[in-house]
């Protein structure tokens, strides 16, 4: 018998929230006001452990990724230690699906209906961030932030390559950065990278982004055009 305490989940929070996570662990994020709110707690074990289930719970349906390293000490060996049972809880409640790895845990929704962006993601915009991602993939051991000089020049490179199924603003005269800026700013609110002064550090959950050369089907033939069309689609690396 299952002895673990049942955790209430507001259905509306779902709604509100609209959950940044699409399928593949690769959500679209437009910040939200937090649903999480200060509240009176009585000092005994039972209450404690109760109000960490229910600001745990609302952190799973209110963050992209839920990052151990973010969580307090005691918020940390709580999640540890009845993680299974949470995430078990918001799937019978939501449909969301848990990941669980080393260094977090994520609600993915399969049905994709709940996302406010996606990646990857369709256009200019959207295949210049998965670039970035795959990009700061590869440099998630370097524990630093990759400069925006680095980014800027491997923008160049990209248009170069792909700047032919561009816009035409993607490719004037410093667009690199004000596009940069975009896409890390798109990584930060995934939880993928976090924005630095001196530039973009990946965080662990970018791993899952390291790429092969992306495949672009249906091309659009005006290369002037709005990219919106595009189907960019990259296969991710064997491992």
């Amino acid at each position: 018998m299952n002895t673990f305490p049942q955790v209430h989940i507001d259905m509306d929070i779902r709604k509100r929230a609209k959950h940044p996570l699409s399928i593949g662990f690769v959500p679209g994020f437009v910040p939200q006001p937090s649903l999480r709110a200060a509240r009176f707690v009585a000092d005994t074990p039972e209450a404690r452990n109760r109000e960490l289930r229910q600001r745990l719970t609302e952190r799973l349906l209110d963050d992209p990724l839920l990052y151990y390293s973010d969580l307090a000490e005691d918020e940390n060996a709580y999640l540890i230690n009845q993680r299974h049972a949470i995430v078990q809880r918001i799937h019978e409640a939501t449909g969301l699906v848990p990941e669980m790895r080393a260094e977090g845990i994520a609600m993915v929704d399969p049905d994709d209906d709940l996302a406010d962006q996606r990646m990857p993601a369709e256009g200019t915009e959207g295949h210049i961030t998965l670039l970035m991602a795959g990009h700061l993939a590869g440099r998630t051991t370097q524990d630093q932030a990759e400069p925006w000089t680095s980014l800027h020049n491997a923008y160049r490179v990209w248009i170069e390559q792909y700047g032919r199924y561009w816009k035409k603003a993607a490719k004037e005269a410093n667009a690199e950065q004000s596009f940069c800026r975009e896409a890390a700013e798109r990584l930060a609110a995934l939880g993928l990278a976090r924005l630095e002064t001196d530039g973009v550090r990946p965080l662990p959950a970018i791993a899952r982004h390291a790429v092969d050369a992306p495949r672009i089907s249906r091309p659009n033939k005006d290369p002037t055009r709005d990219g919106d069309t595009l189907d960019l689609l990259a296969a991710p690396k064997a491992n």
